[in-house]
């Protein structure tokens, strides 16, 4: 009976080797190791599977944030008021936009306005305004001398200069150009910058035999500033052809 009874003991030493087995085999670390890289095999190929995917590559980009949408807004509108070079109006608006300037095109492009008479009312109704008012198809009022001092009374009193072309707007502009010069050197070139609205310009202007409203002590500098705003230089033709002068002029149609 005592040979049955050491089969078991053999059988349980069987048993803790088997159980050392799995011990052994954790110290070793490799062992175990190799079956766990072995399962995380597939997990890697299928990320990089999903990797490959066109979907997340296609994303829409990001939407800018509302203070850079609302920047790049204004800025657009400013460089689209910058590029208005044409109005059309109607006669009743002309002097609320040619001579306030309520539209701020003017001042907005810093060009002098071209003014299109479409239908000769606007020639009527700049004759009876306060204005300095020039046809150049009078020759009295192509003398230099008469020109000259129109300019400077506009100046002086904060008017506006207008130049009335008929329909011979680019003849007689090239005529009045090669007047204004013979008044003094650059003196187009400074109407067109309107520097001839800055402080002292206008001493350039004045002559000796001048009567005294336009002599140097009645142009009070604390007033200069405000009637230099209100200079304009405005060009008036019954001539629609104006292509050539869209690059210095703001044109305003009057219907």
């Amino acid at each position: 009976m005592s040979q049955p009874q050491k089969k078991p003991a053999k059988t349980t030493q069987s048993a803790t080797k088997v159980t050392q087995a799995p011990t052994k085999t954790t110290q070793s670390g490799s062992k175990v190791t190799k079956p766990v890289t072995k399962a995380t095999q597939p997990t890697t190929k299928a990320t990089q599977s999903a990797t490959k995917k066109p979907t997340p590559a296609k994303q829409p980009a990001t939407t800018a944030k509302p203070e850079e949408q609302l920047a790049k807004g204004i800025e657009q509108v400013k460089i689209e008021e910058k590029k208005v070079d044409e109005i059309n109006i109607k006669l009743p608006q002309v002097a609320t936009v040619i001579f306030d300037d309520n539209t701020g095109q003017i001042e907005t492009t810093k060009k002098w306005p071209l003014v299109v008479d479409k239908n000769g009312n606007v020639e009527t109704f700049m004759r009876y305004r306060d204005v300095n008012y020039l046809d150049t198809f009078n020759p009295s009022n192509m003398e230099p001398e008469r020109i000259r001092m129109a300019i400077l009374g506009a100046i002086r009193f904060g008017k506006e200069l207008v130049v009335y072309t008929h329909n011979q707007l680019e003849a007689m502009w090239s005529i009045f150009s090669e007047k204004l010069n013979a008044i003094h050197p650059s003196l187009l070139l400074d109407i067109m910058t309107r520097k001839i609205i800055e402080d002292d310009y206008y001493k350039n202007l004045i002559r000796e035999e001048d009567s005294n409203e336009y002599s140097l002590m009645e142009f009070n500098k604390s007033q200069m500033y405000e009637l230099n705003k209100k200079f304009k230089l405005v060009l008036l033709t019954d001539n629609e052809d104006v292509d050539k002068f869209k690059a210095d002029w703001l044109i305003i149609t009057v219907n």
